[in-house]
């Protein structure tokens, strides 16, 4: 009896996996979109785009400074700072608070956090462009100890932050909802449950997050999937485009073999909607994507449009697989980063109209 009750127990989590039925949403593309113009830019290996006013910023991470900014219509340079160091107003490689166009986009201070200095600063963009005194546009803090090499973060209010772990012995949930005042951490558990070794728990379950404050919308990387949570942490909708597989762990190194497919590869979002790439290919083209060994142009990506409600409004089709993008609501415009890794070459940004 004993043995049986062992066996049962032990098996669990594999028929939990095989045996869990999730509905699945048909994607039906509904437009595909076409090109309105094509800039060649001087590369700077962008990896981050997002709109503020009449700017389009861009972050790169192989050169002398990090932001570059461009008018978003005519998309002439208009100026570059943040150079790297451990200075007043300097960067060791920073990310934007995704909360930063979605909740109140039009505020003139943006939120950026370093995953390299124990730091948030703030950022104040039109003063930066009307004066060369940096001390008149940026200022910083120390962060809290416990969001200290996170990623992904979403400020929900003044005294809660949603988050990824980039420390894999420290993550115990596909994301986090954080207490500023308690310094409590909830951790959203591991969703869809599939059995695993533990050293490949955290990489399995890398996921993308973006929230409007009252909504957080988590994209999986290696899982067919979107889930809508409440500001509590509290699932509130899934939306799955396959049947969930799961992914294979590297037999070489304590991550996901190359040879899994790969999803969700980008998150934006707006006031009015989040705006998830979706890749659906093998990780080895995106292993040469990055390594420019493939092109941009040779593999296609979906957008998947939501609204904050958890409706998916939109399904676009693009040609040519970004590796950063945003949009620009006010003119119904998409910007695509396109890959290039190759230092002193120039950069294409593409412009998209959508709706």
């Amino acid at each position: 009896m004993n043995k049986q009750f062992f066996f049962l127990v032990s098996i669990l989590p594999l028929l939990f996996f095989s045996c869990s039925t999730n509905e699945i949403t048909p994607l039906n593309i509904e437009k595909r979109l076409i090109a309105t113009d094509t800039t060649m830019i001087i590369d700077g290996c962008y990896n981050i785009a997002f709109i503020y006013d009449r700017m389009l910023v861009l972050i790169a991470n192989c050169d002398e400074h990090f932001f570059h900014i461009y008018d978003k219509e005519t998309l002439n340079f208009i100026k570059k700072f943040g150079i790297k160091g451990r200075g007043p107003y300097e960067f060791n490689f920073p990310f934007p608070f995704l909360t930063n166009t979605t909740i109140n986009p039009m505020e003139s201070v943006f939120e950026f956090y370093d995953v390299n200095m124990p730091k948030i600063t703030e950022i104040n963009f039109n003063s930066l462009i009307l004066y060369e005194d940096l001390s008149l546009g940026i200022a910083s803090k120390d962060i809290d100890v416990n969001l200290f090499s996170c990623d992904m973060l979403n400020r929900l209010n003044n005294n809660k932050i949603a988050g990824i772990n980039i420390d894999a012995d420290l993550s115990k949930g596909i994301f986090f909802i954080y207490d500023i005042k308690t310094r409590k951490k909830q951790w959203i558990s591991y969703y869809p449950k599939v059995r695993l070794e533990k050293i490949f728990i955290h990489n399995a379950y890398f996921g993308l997050l973006c929230s409007n404050g009252e909504t957080i919308i988590y994209a999986s990387k290696y899982f067919d999937e979107i889930l809508f949570f409440n500001a509590n942490g509290e699932l509130e909708k899934e939306f799955y485009f396959s049947k969930i597989q799961k992914p294979t762990p590297s037999k070489q190194y304590s991550g996901i073999a190359y040879e899994s497919t790969v999803y969700s590869t980008d998150i934006y979002g707006t006031s009015e909607y989040c705006y998830v790439l979706r890749l659906m290919q093998p990780g080895t083209k995106l292993q040469k994507l990055h390594t420019s060994q493939l092109k941009s142009e040779t593999i296609p990506g979906q957008i998947l449009v939501f609204d904050w409600d958890g409706n998916l409004v939109n399904t676009y089709q693009v040609d040519s697989l970004p590796l950063s993008f945003c949009v620009d609501e006010s003119t119904n415009t998409m910007y695509c980063i396109l890959f290039n890794n190759k230092p002193d070459e120039y950069i294409k940004i593409v412009r998209y109209k959508i709706r």
